[in-house]
């Protein structure tokens, strides 16, 4: 039998307490604080093998899906399905908490270049052109291709910003964690 993953293999800092444990995974995971109530290390578990899930073997990965199965709330069991599969087999930016460190810090350092070659060429959405932009439209009674064109760049730029927030967001939470102030919540 493959052992579960443990806490202790997260890049973070929880404290001893299990209540504390649940609600901090829980924010890591954007998983309500209301499905972790009553809960306990059975859930701890499934939430630590969620969070490792794409870095498992096929073994390892069919016993962490065991655990997830075998958290008693079903509500709770949908959304960790959910975290666990997706940055696995759709888009490992969907789940920053499933990254490791050096892949956190590649992915920070490549939406900073992003935004540093957008910044140098004029690449940002500021409101006055979006005003200009609108005035064009209302004026000609048309949306050119260019307004489109602008849009769908002004979208890529603000995405990719969106992106690194919450990156550095991740990368600052992995530093900064202490669960403890979750006791009494």
């Amino acid at each position: 039998m493959v052992p579960a993953p443990v806490l202790d293999n997260l890049p973070y800092n929880f404290s001893s307490c299990i209540h504390d444990q649940l609600n901090a995974l829980a924010d890591i995971l954007k998983i309500p604080h209301h499905l972790v109530q009553g809960a306990g290390e059975d859930e701890v578990n499934a939430m630590v093998a969620t969070i490792l899930y794409r870095h498992l073997d096929r073994m390892e990965r069919i016993q962490a899906m065991r655990d997830i199965r075998a958290v008693q709330s079903r509500p709770l069991m949908g959304k960790l399905i959910d975290r666990a599969l997706q940055p696995t087999h759709i888009n490992t930016s969907w789940g920053l908490w499933s990254l490791t460190n050096d892949e956190l810090a590649a992915f920070i350092s490549s939406r900073e270049k992003i935004k540093k070659y957008a910044s140098a060429i004029g690449l940002g959405a500021s409101v006055l052109e979006g005003k200009n932009i609108l005035n064009d439209i209302f004026k000609n009674k048309q949306i050119k291709k260019q307004h489109v064109a602008i849009l769908v760049i002004w979208i890529a730029v603000h995405a990719n910003n969106a992106q690194l927030q919450d990156a550095r967001e991740e990368f600052q939470r992995r530093h900064t964690i202490n669960s403890s102030h979750y006791h009494g919540v």
